[in-house]
């Protein structure tokens, strides 16, 4: 490559990163996904906007031809293989297995039932779908059955978990259904895909190729994920015991990407499939798992889904009427399917029906499959992007959808507050009553309230002389008249302090005022912290803070 072809590929990566992870950062804050924003950010430097106010500087910042553009494909190819690694990676085949006949079977009916809704409807109605000319009419209805089919299943962890039921029975038996859903519609995918590959698609070479698939998903998870088991303890021994298994896990993405696309089946079951066997190890450590999704979450998957935007014009393909027939045929045929076989497993109404939204959400893996659809000619400009905005739409509803059937409330997070808070390290006082007057006075001169009005009220509570919410950590909660807002203030001790009811003195310190009609967010606030705090590993990173907003930082980390 010249000189001005790497000028050209660094500046294209450069700001194509920075608006994909400030939108996608902006997006999360908002509480909505950070794919949109990652979308946005290509529609915004794509055709659909940029390319119609600056033509010439879309052109110039992104080439569609020359080895710049050649190295932006190639990136982003690399960005959905390691994405399917990470998808892989999330598949627990204990807890599928551990939930039996009724994840089984709420998984399989959800997948069933808008499969052949998909299918059916893609069969009777070409004309309704924009059949592609050239693509045989039942390898369209194949693939639109599948992607009406497949759930997300880290938008569905991520719902559970923010509304605190990803480990009752709800969340368990749905998590199963969704692991199994994501291992079997990622199959059916890159059987469609290879089948598309097949010379003339004819009935022997769609069922060699499907033949193929099988057999090649079945010695992954079996033959290649004892191997794999028996290998990492010889990596962790011989190598360095992060960087090693690391390396390891991504040399091996790699080598089962090339090996199915050789095999004539695409390239991300290979991925997807060393991501179930390597994740399924007991010997695959959580801090491992956490580098790889750090990594590809950051630079690979941004990029992936802000590309989207640059290929696709948005305002040109936008069709209303396909938008809402696929939006409606998803979503009828994952609650139907996933609803229905809960209610015949005993489930209330409102339970199947907030597991049937909670399946409904499609997230990134709609967008991958429906990208990779258009790529393949499969689908059209039009259905690609209905395809992306049902995506995103039913990952927005099953949130709220579930809130509603089961009668949540949504929990307070200390990391989501935004109110007055204070962050003292070190603090000065070494005696209980000392470090709570030292915070209170601090609380007090960023809240503009006398400190004399904080501090009497903690030093009386009942709560002076707490039961901590884990091992060295203590809170001190008070009620204060007239205080319009809650106010939360940390410290981090010089020394450790003894609060008299902890099992062991306190080397961090919340305090945590509030008005008398707060006490239900008080309540929420200290379960959080409970919950947050009884990780050993998650105390190490917030006594290592140097401010409120890196202590919130290393409390989501």
């Amino acid at each position: 490559m010249e000189t001005h072809d790497l000028t050209a590929m660094f500046l294209a990566l450069g700001v194509l990163l920075a608006a994909a992870r400030g939108l996608g950062e902006l997006a999360r804050r908002c509480k909505q996904p950070e794919v949109l924003g990652e979308i946005l950010a290509g529609i915004i430097l794509g055709p659909t906007i940029m390319g119609v106010l600056a033509p010439g500087l879309m052109a110039a910042l992104f080439p569609t031809e020359g080895p710049a553009a050649t190295a932006l494909t190639g990136l982003t190819t690399l960005g959905i293989t390691l994405f399917l690694l990470v998808a892989g990676l999330e598949v627990d085949l204990p807890t599928t297995r551990q939930h039996g006949k009724v994840a089984f079977g709420i998984g399989l009916w959800g997948m069933l039932v808008p499969f052949a809704l998909g299918f059916g409807v893609a069969l009777s109605a070409p004309g309704l779908l924009e059949q592609q000319p050239r693509v045989s009419p039942v390898v369209v209805a194949l693939f639109f059955g599948t992607a009406l089919s497949i759930s997300a299943l880290p938008v569905i962890a991520r719902v559970l978990m923010d509304l605190n039921i990803y480990r009752t029975r709800v969340g368990a038996v749905t998590i199963g259904a969704a692991f199994g859903d994501n291992l079997f519609g990622t199959i059916m995918f890159a059987t469609i895909l290879g089948v598309m590959g097949a010379p003339a698609q004819t009935g022997w070479w769609i069922g060699a190729r499907v033949l193929v698939t099988l057999g090649f998903a079945a010695v992954m998870l079996t033959v290649v994920r004892g191997s794999v088991h028996r290998a990492l303890p010889w990596i962790e021994t011989h190598m360095s015991r992060s960087s090693g298994v690391l390396g390891f896990a991504l040399c091996l993405t790699l080598l089962g990407a090339a090996l199915s696309e050789a095999l004539g089946v695409h390239a991300i079951l290979g991925a997807f499939l060393v991501g179930v066997v390597v994740g399924d190890s007991t010997h695959f450590r959580e801090q491992t798992r956490a580098a790889i999704l750090h990594f590809v979450s950051a630079f690979f998957a941004p990029l992936f889904f802000a590309t989207i935007g640059l290929r696709v014009n948005f305002a040109r393909s936008f069709d209303w009427p396909l938008v809402l027939v696929v939006l409606a045929l998803a979503t009828a045929g994952k609650l139907v399917g996933c609803g229905l076989s809960a209610r015949a497993s005993g489930w209330t109404g409102r339970e199947s029906a907030a597991i049937g939204f909670a399946m409904n959400a499609r997230g990134a893996m709609e967008i991958l499959f429906g990208l990779l659809g258009y790529q393949h000619g499969i689908i059209s400009e039009r259905m690609l992007v209905a395809l992306i905005v049902m995506a995103i739409a039913t990952s927005m509803m099953s949130g709220p959808a579930m809130q509603r059937l089961l009668r949540l409330e949504r929990p307070r997070r200390v990391a989501d507050y935004q109110g007055v808070t204070v962050f003292l390290q070190p603090l000065r006082a070494l005696s209980r009553e000392g470090a709570i007057r030292e915070l209170a006075q601090a609380a007090g001169t960023v809240a503009g309230i006398e400190a004399n009005a904080l501090e009497a009220p903690l030093l009386s509570s009942e709560f002076a002389f707490p039961s901590p919410v884990a091992s060295g950590v203590a809170v001190v909660a008070a009620e204060v008249p007239g205080l319009t807002a809650p106010l939360v203030g940390v410290g981090v001790p010089g020394g450790a302090i003894d609060f008299g009811a902890s099992a062991e003195p306190a080397d961090l310190l919340f305090i945590v005022l509030r008005s008398r009609s707060a006490s239900s967010w008080q309540d929420k606030i200290l379960a959080d912290l409970a919950r947050n705090l009884m990780d050993v590993r998650v105390r190490e990173r917030v006594l290592a803070g140097s401010g409120w907003r890196d202590f919130l930082s290393r409390l989501k980390s």
